[in-house]
């Protein structure tokens, strides 16, 4: 394990990199393939552009999680600039944000591709 600047976030999650004695980061693995998603803080970390970059390949290519679950369009989706986290716009959580933090995309891609996440209560 490799940590960055915190060894834990406010939740207690342990936050590291993982490293194979190959040298293979694990993390980076896990987003090439679609397994998981870009988990951004308003702090960043360390190696956010790369991740970043290696979940925009598994988006467009609909790898893993990003090609499996059917979703239901809309015209307009909020993400929060603070805690990067993307709404659908009737979502309660998304339309009692601060009109400061409050970022509108076209569509979900483009949000995830900048490292958004989805919402858990109204899954974009």
């Amino acid at each position: 394990l490799k940590y960055g600047r915190l060894e834990t976030d406010s939740h207690g999650r342990l936050l590291a990199y993982v490293f194979l004695q190959d040298g293979t980061c694990v993390n980076l693995e896990l987003l090439r393939s679609g397994n998981a998603f870009v988990y951004r803080t308003s702090e960043g970390f360390q190696m956010l552009t790369q991740f970043t970059e290696v979940q925009r390949e598994a988006i467009s290519e609909r790898r893993g999680l990003w090609g499996a679950c059917p979703t239901r369009p809309e015209a307009v989706y909020v993400g929060n600039r603070r805690t990067f986290v993307l709404h659908r716009e009737g979502c309660d959580l998304g339309r009692d944000m601060s009109k400061h933090n409050r970022r509108r995309f076209s569509d979900r891609w483009s949000a995830f591709s900048e490292g958004f996440r989805p919402c858990r209560i109204c899954k974009p």
